[in-house]
């Protein structure tokens, strides 16, 4: 069985608020069969599930962008003479 899933995102306000669209199952091609063989009979069951979903996503990140630079030592008295 094949499923075709579509994800698209978009971010905005500087990469801060993030949107996202999920789609399960585009084509809507998932089913399932079954055969079921007993002593006396044998059964066969096909069904087309409801596979395909829709979800919206959003999300905000309110941190800073900003990264921290790395301070320098500069103490005069160097630590690998110490060691």
């Amino acid at each position: 069985r094949f499923r075709v899933n579509l994800m698209v995102q978009k971010q905005f306000f500087d990469k801060k608020l993030s949107c996202r669209i999920y789609v399960n199952d585009l084509f809507n091609t998932l089913q399932y069969d079954a055969k079921r063989p007993f002593e006396e009979f044998t059964t066969f069951r096909n069904d087309q599930w409801r596979s395909r979903h829709l979800r919206l996503w959003v999300s905000y990140n309110f941190s800073s962008i900003n990264k921290v630079k790395v301070r320098k030592n500069k103490s005069k008295n160097e630590a690998r003479r110490r060691l």
